[in-house]
């Protein structure tokens, strides 16, 4: 009870927030204890291993970087929660968070306060199912890196999506499917899921004929969580 109650302080304060508010960090800190965002359960050694694969694979997140690879490495996250994951991102890069939930949103705004002042990072309210509302599309924005964690309760995309085959599917199907559309033809695919969600992973993944580079399994963790699994195009 006593989470809820905080839960909707801090719920009622960041909907009173002025579009340019910039948090402290003591504010930073007390909001990162909101837990109504999906992400809120994730390990910070998941999410640790997750951008130490990329320091390594990606020369241009090094400290050193690439110099034949000056631009920055452009990151999508199709369902933020509250920038658990954004907020630890390499400093080479320019981030992307999709929410549907305005609270989370602004969270992650606030997390990701000084990377949007130097023009790093961009949020919007939406899901990646509107941008195949009317009709299949490959014209959308591609990025390096997307990351999804698809949700059992996530089903808005069943009232939008054009496919009625693949709107029938469950979240982390459609989600991992559609997650592709936003992928460079170099870039990485992260999904984050339940340990439960194990062997259904694998099979969508050996369905979309994706190529594994990393898993990070339950036992691998300090804490119950969740998995992650990075992918990429064959």
């Amino acid at each position: 009870m006593e989470n809820q109650n905080e839960n909707q302080v801090i719920s009622e304060i960041i909907r009173t927030l002025p579009t340019d508010y910039y948090a402290t960090e003591q504010s930073k800190n007390y909001y990162r204890q909101y837990d109504g965002c999906d992400d809120f359960l994730i390990s910070d050694k998941l999410i640790e291993e997750i951008w130490e694969f990329f320091n390594q694979k990606i020369l241009n997140l090094s400290d050193l970087g690439n110099k034949d690879i000056p631009a920055s490495v452009s990151v999508l996250h199709t369902n933020s929660g509250a920038g658990r994951i954004l907020e630890k991102a390499p400093r080479n890069t320019t981030l992307f968070a999709f929410n549907i939930d305005y609270v989370c949103k602004r969270i992650t705004d606030i997390l990701c306060q000084d990377k949007s002042q130097k023009g790093e990072y961009f949020s919007n309210i939406r899901d990646i199912s509107q941008y195949f509302i009317a009709r299949e599309t490959n014209n959308s924005r591609k990025y390096d890196i997307v990351i999804t964690q698809p949700m059992p309760d996530m089903t808005f995309y069943r009232g939008v999506e054009c496919d009625e085959e693949l709107s029938k599917s469950d979240p982390l199907e459609y989600y991992t499917t559609r997650s592709l559309n936003f992928v460079e033809d170099n870039g990485f695919l992260v999904v984050i899921y339940q340990p439960n969600q194990s062997e259904e992973i694998r099979s969508i993944v050996k369905n979309l004929n994706l190529k594994i580079h990393h898993i990070v399994k339950l036992e691998d963790l300090e804490h119950i969580g969740y998995e992650s699994i990075i992918l990429s195009k064959k």
